[in-house]
């Protein structure tokens, strides 16, 4: 497992126990973070407060990274998580596609997250 692989596990893991502090500390200052289809966060203070804001509504259960593909400044991972959304149990496809800053070493300078509702 490469170093970039390891830190982009770390980082999804990192959703799952809510640990803003990690999440946040891996991205560049000026990050764009594109939820495709619902909002776009620029900046990595504005990270930090829809991160905090998001840890009071739902919770993740579990995820399953099915696959992580590297190449060069760019890397994608994808899988599955089931949360809990106000006391219903949810299972999303997802798919995170990463690019790499190359002034900061190996902070993430944009996220584009795809994200599915699946049937249960």
């Amino acid at each position: 497992m490469t170093n970039r692989e390891k830190l982009l596990r770390d980082f999804n893991n990192a959703f799952l126990t809510n640990d803003v502090h990690f999440i946040v500390s891996q991205l560049a200052d000026d990050v764009v973070w594109d939820m495709v289809g619902d909002q776009k966060i620029s900046g990595k203070e504005n990270v930090r407060a829809a991160m905090e804001a998001m840890a009071g509504s739902m919770k993740t259960l579990e995820m399953k990274v099915d696959q992580c593909i590297i190449q060069d400044r760019q890397a994608a991972v994808c899988g599955t998580m089931r949360m809990l959304d106000k006391g219903n149990e949810i299972t999303f496809g997802f798919c995170d596609v990463y690019t790499f800053s190359e002034s900061e070493n190996d902070k993430i300078k944009a996220m584009n997250s795809y994200v599915v509702p699946l049937k249960n």
